[in-house]
Formats: C-alpha cells, sequence, structure tokens
C-alpha cells in the first residue's frame, strides 16, 4: 500500500503543473521512500498506520526523503551539501 500519494509527493516537491512527464519518476520516489523509513524504522509501515494514515511525523519524514531524492538524482554532488538539523532522524525517532 502506498501512504503517500502522487498529488500530497507533488505538492510537497512544489510542482503546481499537470504535467505528467515526471508522474512515474515520482512515485518511484515514493516507493523508494517509504521502503527507506521501514528499513530505518526496522518495521512495515502497516504497523503504525491507523486507518490507513500514517502519524504526521512519519508522513513528513518520508516527504522530505521524496524532496531529497527528487532534487539529487545522482549519488555523488559537487556543491557542498549539508544536512538539514533535526529532520528525518528527529521526525523517525
Amino acid at each position: 500500500m502506498r501512504y503517500i500519494t502522487l498529488t500530497e509527493a507533488k505538492h510537497h516537491l512544489n510542482i503546481e503543473d499537470s504535467n505528467t512527464t515526471d508522474d512515474t519518476y515520482i512515485v518511484s520516489l515514493v516507493d523508494a521512500a517509504e521502503l527507506a523509513v521501514e528499513h530505518y524504522l526496522q518495521r512495515p509501515l502497516s504497523g503504525i498506520a491507523h486507518d490507513g494514515r500514517l502519524p504526521a511525523d512519519v508522513a513528513h519524514a518520508i516527504k522530505l526523503v521524496i524532496g531529497t531524492l527528487y532534487a539529487n538524482r545522482e549519488s555523488v554532488t559537487y556543491g557542498t551539501p549539508s544536512v538539514v538539523p533535526m529532520a528525518i532522524g528527529l521526525l523517525l525517532t
């Protein structure tokens, strides 16, 4: 089950147009982000969802992972990366 919808992901990514060129890619990022959070938490998302919805902190952490993956499509960066303090780790603690 996918907990973050394409519409929610596009809203988080500030993609307002209805062009569906990136939709398949964004859906793959949602899937990857949800799996990554499951691995981080060491439990399935279905075990923490209530009525098909995730707690707000977990849902937002997934959106942050989606944003990171969308903005950084390669494994190497040539800029100066910095971690947003207290972001994903805090939300999932």
